[in-house]
């Protein structure tokens, strides 16, 4: 059976899609970032510090000056952070298309505790993205289409 190597070029067009994406200021995510906005969708990258969600966008404009990108401040660390973007992005957005639970925190040096008192890792990693993802349904298409 052969195989083919899927590569960015076949990506659709994702032109009128909002996609947010977690820890979007390097990695995996910086990269998403890249390549969605360059098929036409509005993305909205989030990060922990500001300065670097910054740098990342001018990294994307320099390559892409056309892409849609917005930038809003998320630690998923911390559940008041996550409570208070999720209150900021339903008023900024009345859809959401895709959602990129990329962000993560990995091989901490030392044991460190969230505001919450659990681990940060298993706090950002897991705990954080559920509680973004479930504040966040109510503008999923999947979970519109079930209500």
């Amino acid at each position: 059976m052969a195989t083919k190597n899927w590569t960015a070029d076949d990506i659709p067009s994702q032109q009128g899609k909002i996609i947010l994406i977690t820890g979007a200021n390097s990695g995996l995510g910086l990269e998403a970032s890249k390549v969605l906005s360059s098929k036409g969708a509005h993305v909205i990258m989030t990060a922990r510090n500001l300065k670097s969600g910054n740098e990342a966008i001018s990294l994307i404009k320099k390559e892409n000056t056309h892409a849609k990108l917005d930038l809003m401040q998320l630690d998923l660390s911390d559940f008041a952070s996550i409570h208070q973007f999720s209150q900021d992005f339903h008023q900024k957005y009345k859809q959401l298309d895709v959602l990129i639970n990329n962000a993560g925190v990995m091989a901490s040096a030392k044991r460190e505790l969230a505001k919450q008192k659990f681990e940060v890792q298993f706090g950002t990693n897991h705990l954080g993205h559920f509680l973004l993802t479930g504040l966040l349904l109510d503008i999923l298409p999947l979970s519109r289409a079930l209500l």
